[in-house]
């Protein structure tokens, strides 16, 4: 059976097992990552549970638990992934959360739950390595220690840090506050690309949605300011399955603004509105309608 629940290399899909031709079609393979992942990774996981012979979904992480009994329609999406397989379906579970898990999904035949084998989940740390690789580099060359600062952080939480992407959205904050800046930006920066990356959002989809001359801003699109290697203002974002990276100026950020507070805006408003908000601010907006049509060949702006 092939173990899943953490996909290796987690940036580099291209590299993952063929779905429909690997000699083992078994597999191992974490819901959590299924029901908050997208892009790449939510198509690589449909191919997989539609030609495998077997499926075992792994559930482990207790904010996630807690949010599906909360939450009825992330308890549709987990419907969702556990009929889409043709094969047998089985949910491996701690025991002791077993019962809970059945009640919240209200499950019923062929779905089985079989308790966790001894071997251990994938470890937080596990996830950095893959995601933040450049982070643990230069803690070590710092001589920083990553376990402390994360069971430091895990104490804080109070709770097991057992998935990442509900489980490290704050380490950023966390490791300002313990006065390491620069491992904080560059933290921030790697776990942002691999956020984006997997965004559960649909670029494409909205895109086709747009009418007209309207426009949004890519829904995957993080902004961040960095110091290193150079102060920057830059854009990341995701379409078509390719990570776009792209430093802005002020003018596209004034776009950017006005584009993502009308969410969907005609192209002549946002122009408009962008333009009072430069010459108030003395900016010279000779390049707007440049600086406006790079953003959309970047396609961190999105045109009907």
């Amino acid at each position: 059976m092939h173990d899943f629940r953490l996909p290796r290399p987690f940036m580099q899909p291209w590299s993952w097992p063929d779905p429909k031709g690997a000699s083992d079609s078994s597999w191992l393979l974490s819901l959590e990552l299924a029901i908050t992942s997208g892009g790449p990774l939510r198509s690589y996981f449909l191919s997989l549970v539609e030609n495998a012979k077997n499926v075992v979904w792994d559930l482990h992480s207790e904010a996630f638990i807690r949010d599906l009994s909360e939450d009825r329609a992330r308890c549709e999406e987990v419907h969702f992934w556990l009929h889409q397989a043709k094969a047998p379906v089985r949910i491996q579970i701690d025991r002791n959360k077993a019962s809970r898990i059945g009640k919240i999904l209200a499950l019923k035949a062929p779905f089985e739950l079989i308790e966790r084998e001894k071997d251990a989940v994938p470890k937080i740390k596990d996830w950095l390595i893959e995601v933040t690789p450049q982070f643990l580099r230069e803690s070590e060359v710092q001589a920083v220690d990553t376990e402390k600062l994360l069971f430091e952080y895990e104490s804080e939480l109070g709770r097991e840090l057992a998935f990442p992407w509900q489980d490290l959205g704050y380490f950023a904050g966390f490791l300002r506050r313990r006065k390491v800046q620069a491992l904080a930006e560059l933290f921030h920066y790697e776990w942002s690309r691999a956020q984006v990356y997997y965004s559960p959002q649909d670029e494409e989809l909205e895109e086709k949605r747009l009418s007209g001359a309207q426009v949004i801003l890519n829904p995957t699109a993080q902004i961040l300011r960095r110091k290193e290697p150079k102060p920057a203002v830059i854009v990341i974002a995701r379409y078509s399955g390719e990570l776009i990276e792209t430093e802005i100026n002020s003018v596209q950020a004034a776009l950017i603004d006005e584009v993502s507070e009308g969410f969907r805006m005609e192209l002549p408003e946002a122009l408009k509105n962008a333009k009072k908000t430069l010459q108030r601010m003395k900016h010279n907006i000779s390049a707007l309608e440049h600086d406006l049509q790079t953003l959309l060949e970047k396609k961190i702006l999105l045109k009907a």
